[in-house]
């Protein structure tokens, strides 16, 4: 954190009325929050994982604010994300999963998908 241009004072601090603490709660009560809309919805949690949800039609990958959602047939995913925005959650609704979290998707000709993460390496 730095000081504004107009808060220069020497022998002067600021006090940091909220902690970081409060910001990490409130993390913690929004995937509480988005764990319960999932279990409503269909999903359960896969026990392995915390961020792993599983279907019977597809899965669920949460980090922090974002979702991945993989299933066979599209029209599985909107049902899904429709239930969730009937229950109070708003989403933004991303095409193609390329580029999540830093992965790049290639599809493969046989219907496989190959996943890399070449520009962690680099």
């Amino acid at each position: 954190m730095s000081l504004p241009r107009f808060w220069e004072q020497p022998g002067k601090v600021l006090r940091l009325k909220k902690s970081v603490y409060v910001l990490a709660q409130a993390l913690l009560a929004w995937f509480k929050k988005l764990k319960q809309g999932l279990e409503d919805t269909c999903f359960r949690s896969s026990g392995m994982d915390p961020c792993l949800f599983i279907s019977n039609k597809f899965i669920c990958v949460v980090y922090v604010n974002d979702c991945l959602m993989i299933t066979k047939d599209i029209k599985d995913v909107d049902t899904a994300i429709q239930k969730m925005v009937d229950i109070g959650f708003q989403l933004k609704v991303e095409d193609d999963a390329a580029g999540f979290l830093g992965i790049e998707l290639n599809r493969q000709d046989d219907g496989g998908i190959e996943l890399k993460q070449t520009a962690l390496i680099q």
